[in-house]
C-alpha cells in the first residue's frame, strides 16, 4: 500500500483548521465562494442566490449557485443554474463545461457531449476555461461521453487532443489510459448508466480525476468521481477513506453519515496496526464530535491513539473532549502530546494557552474542596460526585452567584469561604449550603419571571429549551440548561419551550446540532463566550455590539429555526483577557491606557 501519497492527499483534506471567517462586508458572490470552501454549503447557496436575485441576467452568479448547489449534492438545482447560465452568456465556456459534468452524471450522454462540444467552441483559442480547468479536461470528459454513446472515432479523436494538450498532467494520462485500453480491444464500448462505469474503467482513473476537482474545490464533482472509483474497486480501503474525506469536509448532516460509512468499510478491509486504521478511527471521532456525540467521539479518538500512537489528531481530539469536561490536566496533556507530534498546529497550541491555568493536580483540587467544605479535613480522595459539584459551584460563581446572594440579604457566613488572591485583594468561594441557597433563589426568581413573561404556573416546571432539555429538575431546582434559558429570559430572549410546542429541527439537519458556521468558528480557534459576558464586555469596553463586531473579531451566529445564537471570539482577541477577569471574578477593573507623557489613566477602548 502507498501509505505516503494517501496520507499526504488525507491530510490536504482539513487536519487544520477550516479558513473561513466571513466578514459583513463582501458581496454576495464572494460570500458565497468564502462559505463553500469553508464546507457552510447551506449559507452559500443562500448568498448566491442573493446574488442572482440582486442581477438576475449575471451570468457567473448562476453559475457560481450552480457549483454550490452541485458542492451541496443538489445536482438537479445546479443543472437548472448552469442551464440558465449558458443561457445568458452562450459564450461562458466554464458553464457549459460543468453544465456537461452535469448532464453526464443524470445519464444525459448525448447532451453532456453537447456541452463539452459547446464548452470548447467557446473557448477557442484560450489557454483554459477558467479556475483550473484545462481543455485537455473538457477533450478527456468528452471522449468518455462519446464512448458511452458508440462514438468511437470522435472518443479517440477527443482523448488524442487531450493527451496532446496535457502531455504530463492528470487529464492527459486519463486520456492515454482509455487510449491504451481502445487499443486493445475492437468492441465497441457498451453503454452504462450513470452508475456503473464503461467497460475497462479503472479506479485508477477516477482517483486522478477526482483529486483534480478536489484541488479546484469542486466538492461535489469530487465526490462523484470518487464513489465511482469505489465501485471500480471495492476492496481498496484508500478509495473509501479518500470518499469520506471529502464528504466530512462537506459538513451536512446526511454527507456525515455517509462519510462514516466509508470510514466503517475501510476499518473492514484494514489491519487494526495499519496507520490507516487509526486515521480512520480518528475522523469516526471528528465525526461523532460534530454529532454532539462526546462519549462516543472520545472511545473512537482512543482506539485511534491505540493504534497508531503517532495520531495527533487522536490526542488533539481527546484534549477537546477533557476540556468539554472541565478535566484540565488530562485536557493540557493531550493538547501537549498533540503540539509535539505536530508543532504547526494551531488547534493544539491554542488549546494549551486555554487550560493551561486551569489543569490543576489532584492536591490541589483535594485542597480547595477542603477549603470550601465540600470534604472533611481527613479525606484524601474525592469522587467524580464531589468533583462535578465543584464544577457547579465555580459555574455558579460565574454567573454572579456571591453578588446575587448578597443582593438577597442572606448572611454570608455559612454561605461563603474567603481567600485572598496573589494581589492581595480578598475572593468569596461558594460552599455547598452557598450553592443550595443560590440554587434555591435562583429557581424562585425564575418561576417568578416566567409567569411575568405569561407561562401559566401549572406549566412552569415542565418547560424546556430549544433542544428538549428540561429546565427544571424533578425536585424544581433550575438545571444547567434552565440557568442558561433563564439568562436569556433576563436578557430579553425566549429560548423556551411549552409543554405542547414541539422541538424545532431544521429540515435536513440532525436534532440538537449546531449551524455549520458554529462548526467553523470553533474549528478556526475561536472560543465561545456568553450573553452575560458580551454584556460586561460592552460596558467594560464602552463599545456597541456592532463595533466590536467591526473592530475585533467578536462573531455572532444566530439560528433562525430555534432562536438560539452562539457567541463567539478568537482566542487570541485582546478582549479574551477580559473574558478571562470576569470569569475569575475580577469585574471591578475597567480598561487602562496611557497618557501621551506615560502617566497612566483609567479609559474606555470606545468613548
Amino acid at each position: 500500500m502507498m501509505l505516503a501519497p494517501i496520507l499526504s492527499f488525507l491530510l490536504s483534506l482539513g487536519l487544520g483548521p477550516i479558513p473561513a471567517v466571513f466578514s459583513a462586508g463582501q458581496e454576495p458572490l464572494s460570500l458565497c465562494r468564502a462559505h463553500r470552501e469553508g464546507g457552510v454549503l447551506q449559507e452559500a447557496i443562500a448568498e448566491c442566490s442573493k446574488a442572482v436575485e440582486a442581477d438576475p441576467k449575471s451570468a457567473v452568479a448562476y453559475h457560481e449557485l450552480g457549483v454550490t448547489y452541485s458542492a451541496a449534492g443538489k445536482l438537479a438545482e445546479a443543472v437548472s443554474a448552469w442551464e440558465s447560465s449558458v443561457q445568458i452568456n452562450p459564450q461562458y465556456s466554464l458553464a457549459h463545461y460543468d453544465l456537461g459534468l452535469g448532464y453526464y452524471e443524470q445519464g444525459r450522454v448525448k447532451k453532456a457531449v453537447q456541452a463539452y462540444q459547446a464548452a470548447l467552441a467557446a473557448g477557442k483559442g484560450k489557454s483554459d476555461l477558467g479556475s483550473g480547468i484545462s481543455l485537455a479536461a473538457v477533450y478527456a470528459n468528452l471522449g468518455v461521453a462519446q464512448l458511452d454513446i458508440y462514438q468511437r472515432p470522435q472518443a479517440e479523436k477527443s482523448f488524442r487532443k487531450a493527451s496532446a494538450l496535457d502531455p504530463k498532467g492528470e487529464a492527459g494520462g486519463m486520456a492515454r489510459q482509455y487510449l491504451r485500453e481502445m487499443m486493445g480491444t475492437s468492441q465497441p464500448e457498451s453503454k452504462t448508466s450513470p452508475s456503473t462505469h464503461p467497460q475497462g474503467d479503472t479506479a485508477e482513473r477516477h482517483t486522478s480525476l477526482a483529486r483534480q476537482y478536489f484541488e479546484q474545490k469542486r466538492y461535489g464533482d469530487a465526490v462523484r468521481e470518487f464513489r465511482r472509483a469505489v465501485q471500480a474497486n471495492p476492496g481498496d480501503p484508500n478509495g473509501h477513506i479518500s470518499l469520506a474525506g471529502v464528504l466530512l469536509l462537506q459538513n451536512t448532516p446526511q454527507s456525515l453519515g455517509e462519510a462514516e460509512e466509508e470510514f466503517q468499510n475501510s476499518l473492514k478491509l484494514l489491519k487494526p496496526e495499519d496507520p490507516l486504521a487509526a486515521y480512520s478511527h480518528s475522523r469516526l471521532g471528528d465525526i461523532a464530535w460534530i454529532q454532539k456525540k462526546p462519549n462516543l467521539a472520545a472511545e473512537r479518538y482512543r482506539k485511534a491513539a491505540s493504534s497508531n500512537p503517532q495520531d495527533s489528531n487522536a490526542h488533539i481530539g481527546l484534549a477537546r473532549y477533557y476540556e468539554s469536561k472541565s478535566l484540565w490536566f488530562q485536557a493540557l496533556e493531550s493538547y501537549r502530546k498533540g503540539l509535539e507530534l505536530d508543532s504547526s498546529n494551531r488547534l493544539a497550541r491554542e488549546g494549551i494557552k486555554r487550560v493551561q491555568d486551569k489543569a490543576e493536580e489532584p492536591a490541589d483540587l483535594l485542597a480547595e474542596m477542603k477549603e470550601r467544605k465540600i470534604l472533611e479535613d481527613t479525606r484524601e480522595e474525592f469522587t467524580p460526585e464531589e468533583r462535578e459539584r465543584l464544577q457547579l459551584m465555580r459555574q455558579a460563581e460565574e454567573w454572579g452567584a456571591v453578588e446575587f446572594l448578597r443582593s438577597k440579604g442572606a448572611p454570608l457566613q455559612s454561605l461563603v469561604v474567603e481567600r485572598k488572591k496573589a494581589s492581595g485583594r480578598l475572593k468569596l468561594f461558594l460552599t455547598p449550603t452557598g450553592l443550595e441557597r443560590y440554587e434555591f433563589f435562583r429557581s424562585q426568581d425564575s418561576v417568578r419571571a416566567f409567569e411575568s413573561k405569561g407561562v401559566e404556573a401549572k406549566y412552569v416546571f415542565y418547560l424546556r429549551d430549544q433542544r428538549g432539555e428540561p429546565l427544571y429538575d424533578s425536585s424544581g431546582r433550575l438545571t444547567a440548561q434552565g440557568e442558561r434559558v433563564y439568562q436569556f429570559l433576563l436578557n430579553g430572549q425566549k429560548k423556551w419551550l411549552l409543554p405542547t410546542e414541539p422541538v424545532p429541527v431544521e429540515p435536513g439537519s440532525a436534532p440538537q446540532g449546531e449551524p455549520q458556521e458554529v462548526t467553523v468558528l470553533r474549528l478556526a480557534g475561536f472560543e465561545q463566550i456568553h450573553d452575560p459576558e458580551l454584556d460586561w464586555l460592552i460596558r467594560e469596553t464602552g463599545c456597541p455590539q456592532d463595533v466590536l463586531e467591526k473592530e475585533f473579531t467578536l462573531k455572532v451566529v444566530k439560528d433562525a429555526m430555534s432562536l438560539s445564537r452562539w457567541i463567539f471570539l478568537q482566542a487570541s482577541d485582546m478582549l479574551m483577557a477580559l473574558i478571562a477577569k470576569y470569569r475569575a471574578g475580577d469585574t471591578a477593573g475597567g480598561m487602562h491606557g496611557t497618557n501621551f507623557f506615560g502617566s497612566e489613566k483609567s479609559s474606555k477602548l470606545c468613548r
